[in-house]
């Protein structure tokens, strides 16, 4: 999400002083942006309408913008510690 440049500064300015509300004017601001835009959206999407509606999912053209990685891909991975110390 990209906040505006006045929720930006309130923030940089609170962070000099953590507080346990140094974040509330930014989760107030991305809260608003889902509301007013984003969760609308998801309502109005075929793929909420689909589901809702008990349609047969269709093929969609929409591609992920990033890979997720599963647990699977790590298994034979071994961590080492020490370089976290």
């Amino acid at each position: 999400v990209n906040l505006d440049f006045h929720t930006k500064e309130i923030i940089a300015k609170s962070i000099t002083k953590p507080t346990l509300h140094s974040f509330d004017a930014a989760q107030s601001r991305v809260y608003q942006l889902m509301e007013q835009d984003s969760y609308t959206r998801f309502l109005k999407s075929d793929i909420y309408l689909d589901l809702t509606e008990g349609r047969p999912q269709r093929p969609t053209n929409l591609r992920r913008r990033s890979r997720s990685f599963t647990y699977n891909e790590f298994q034979d991975v071994k961590s080492d510690v020490a370089i976290w110390l």
